[in-house]
């Protein structure tokens, strides 16, 4: 098989609930129909699909790459975490069980306590600095999202080069087409309680903070699409294949 250009590393299946539009297999298959050799599942702050995940990989021919997206409950901070290990999914499992039962949990003190066997990516340009002490030069990376606002892809490339830390791209996936978007705005309508016509971008939900709306283009787009959203900085999509052939945690 051909090496491939790009690999999904921030992916959110319906486990990642009330946001993602599809079930696991849905996403697989997708995956399998673009060519993909890999593919990674980071529901939201629960690894609650990784098991049958896998067992849809294997049945056609797709690695599973195991982790999560942690949000930090104190602010407006997110990380991906993926699993290189066995360690890692310790700390994967350990870190999902403070986020929902220790009330004093943050990124910054927990991800620099639990961090063994995990790779990191964020794109906080704060979380980044605050991290950089407690992980070596490949285990975290500044995030760069194929549909995050100009602005915010400058300062997390300029933060991660100040740092002289690495960054890969990733689309934020919650849906396989952006056809089914449509799905994904109705799950934040009913989960946050608000009328269809109300969940659009800078909206805020009941929690008091803008709805984590995704635009229609974090889907699953193809290797050479997802290449080219990063031609100004190709180093991103190369990372996405170097993380990837790092990950090589299996559940047993």
């Amino acid at each position: 098989m051909p090496t491939p250009s790009f690999v999904h590393l921030d992916v959110h299946s319906a486990f990642s609930l009330q946001a993602g539009a599809c079930l696991p297999e849905v996403l697989v298959a997708r995956a399998a129909a673009l060519g993909y050799p890999a593919l990674a599942l980071t529901d939201t702050d629960g690894a609650y699909a990784l098991p049958p995940f896998q067992g849809v990989c294997d049945a056609v021919g797709v690695r599973a790459l195991h982790g999560a997206e942690l949000h930090d409950p104190k602010g407006d901070d997110r990380v991906v975490v993926l699993v290189k290990d066995a360690t890692g999914h310790r700390s994967l499992c350990h870190l999902l069980t403070r986020r929902h039962l220790d009330e004093r949990f943050t990124l910054d003190d927990d991800l620099a306590e639990l961090g063994a066997g995990l790779v990191v990516l964020t794109p906080s340009p704060r979380l980044l600095a605050a991290l950089h002490p407690a992980f070596d030069a490949d285990d975290l990376y500044g995030e760069i999202v194929a549909h995050a606002p100009v602005t915010a892809r400058r300062a997390i490339q300029e933060r991660a080069h100040a740092l002289a830390r690495p960054v890969v791209g990733t689309f934020r996936t919650f849906f396989t087409r952006p056809k089914e978007h449509a799905l994904h705005r109705l799950q934040l309508a009913i989960g946050h309680l608000k009328r269809l016509r109300d969940v659009v971008p800078g909206a805020v939900g009941r929690d008091g903070r803008p709805l984590d709306l995704a635009p229609p283009e974090a889907c699953l787009v193809p290797p050479a699409a997802a290449a080219k959203a990063f031609a100004d900085v190709p180093e991103a999509a190369l990372n996405t294949v170097r993380i990837a052939e790092r990950l090589t945690f299996r559940l047993e």
